[in-house]
Order: structure tokens, then C-alpha cells, then sequence
């Protein structure tokens, strides 16, 4: 529901891991890797990065998205940043 601090906090999250799991699944192929080539770079197995990028699964782990963003040549960071106050559904 649009104006539901709960709702909007929940379609704020599934934003964020939408795009995570975009921009992993858009690395390996732009790698030309498959599931497994990745997999076997990462030492994991291609069931793994299929669950990484699915955006339905929720166990993903900071360890395993370290080891797979390694093994495609890349470094995972992780930025905290305040949040945007908001007042009668504008930023301020």
C-alpha cells in the first residue's frame, strides 16, 4: 500500500536486491562465464550462484557474494549511508 512505512520499506529492500542480483548475474555473463565456470572459480557449486541470483532467495551472505564477486575480478563494498528524512512523503 502506497504510504505504508512497512510496505515501502519492504519494496525499498526488494529494490536493492533486485539490483545486486542484476548486477552479479551481469558480471558473469559479461565474464562469458556460466554457473558452473563461476562456480568452480569461486569454489562453490553452480546451484550456489543460481540461488545468488535469483532474486526470490533469501540466503544470500555477505561471505558467499565476497567469494563470487572475487572470483569475477571484482571487489565487493558495502557503503552506509544516512538515510533521506522524509516529511509528508518529501525528501528533506
Amino acid at each position: 500500500m502506497r504510504g505504508d512505512p512497512e510496505s515501502e520499506a519492504q519494496l525499498a529492500e526488494d529494490r536493492r536486491k533486485l539490483q545486486l542480483v542484476s548486477a552479479l548475474r551481469e558480471l558473469r555473463e559479461n565474464a562469458g562465464l556460466t554457473h558452473a565456470e563461476l562456480a568452480k572459480r569461486a569454489g562453490t557449486t553452480a546451484a550456489v550462484i543460481a540461488k545468488l541470483e535469483d532474486p526470490d532467495d533469501d540466503s544470500h551472505s555477505l561471505e558467499k557474494l565476497e567469494r563470487i564477486v572475487s572470483a569475477l575480478g571484482m571487489q565487493l563494498e558495502i557503503k552506509i549511508v544516512k538515510k533521506h528524512a522524509r516529511k509528508n512523503g518529501v525528501l528533506v
